[in-house]
C-alpha cells in the first residue's frame, strides 16, 4: 500500500515538473536535473512550489526548493 501511494506521488510530482517545464512525464525521472535537464530558474521554482503545495497539500518552502538539483529530491522530500 505505501509503494502505491509512493508512486501515485511520484507520478503526480513527475506531472507537475511536465506541465511547468512543457515536457513529455515520460522524458522525466528521479535523475532529471532541474539546472541542466530543464534549465529551471527561479520564476519555474516559484511555479513548482506552488502548483506541489496546491496538488498534494505541502511541499518544500521557496528556500528549499532552490536548493535542490534533481527531481528525485523533491520527490524524496513529500515522502
Amino acid at each position: 500500500m505505501v509503494n502505491i501511494e509512493v508512486k501515485s506521488r511520484e507520478d503526480m510530482v513527475l506531472q507537475i515538473f511536465g506541465q511547468i517545464f512543457n515536457k513529455d512525464v515520460s522524458e522525466l525521472s528521479k535523475d532529471t536535473r532541474l539546472e541542466e535537464d530543464l534549465h529551471a530558474k527561479s520564476l519555474n521554482i516559484i511555479g513548482l512550489v506552488a502548483m506541489i503545495e496546491a496538488e498534494l497539500g505541502t511541499g518544500p518552502t521557496f528556500s528549499s526548493a532552490m536548493r535542490m538539483k534533481r527531481i528525485g529530491e523533491f520527490i524524496n522530500f513529500l515522502e
